[in-house]
């Protein structure tokens, strides 16, 4: 018997509990906002708009990946490959990278930077190709 009352006094107090949580929830609305009022809409886009973000958001892909590959050909080249660093990178409009690139010599200076030229398999430094002015201008000059 003693079990029963206990029951029910638990019962009674979670009852309690609900209809006191249900009337404070009604006269203190849910901070969380309204969907209807915050929702913004999108303005529509054209076939030709969201056509020109893809072939951008591909160019942008294209561009970091030839740029992984253009550093690992530019370190390829290089007598001590660790200690290159890079800046300046852009792929040009022939799909080229090109960019600037600072590494130490045979004598562990530093030379200052260079511009070179990859496809992403391989690649040419300035000053070590006689052709490289030539090459930079068909490939890199016009981005």
């Amino acid at each position: 018997m003693k079990k029963l009352i206990r029951f029910f006094k638990i019962i009674g107090i979670i009852f309690v509990s609900v209809i006191a949580l249900v009337v404070w929830g009604s006269k203190h609305p849910s901070s969380a906002p309204n969907n209807k009022q915050t929702e913004e809409v999108a303005p529509a886009r054209t076939k030709e708009q969201i056509d020109a973000e893809v072939k951008e958001n591909v160019r942008k892909s294209m561009s970091i990946e030839l740029e992984v590959k253009s550093e690992r050909a530019v370190r390829n080249s290089l007598k001590d490959p660790d200690s290159a660093k890079f800046k300046g990178f852009y792929m040009s409009k022939k799909n080229a990278g090109c960019g600037l690139v600072n590494a130490k010599n045979s004598f562990g200076g530093y030379v200052g930077f260079k511009r070179f030229i990859s496809d992403g398999k391989t690649s040419i430094v300035e000053d070590t190709d006689s052709s490289f002015q030539e090459v930079w201008e068909k490939l890199c000059a016009s981005q």
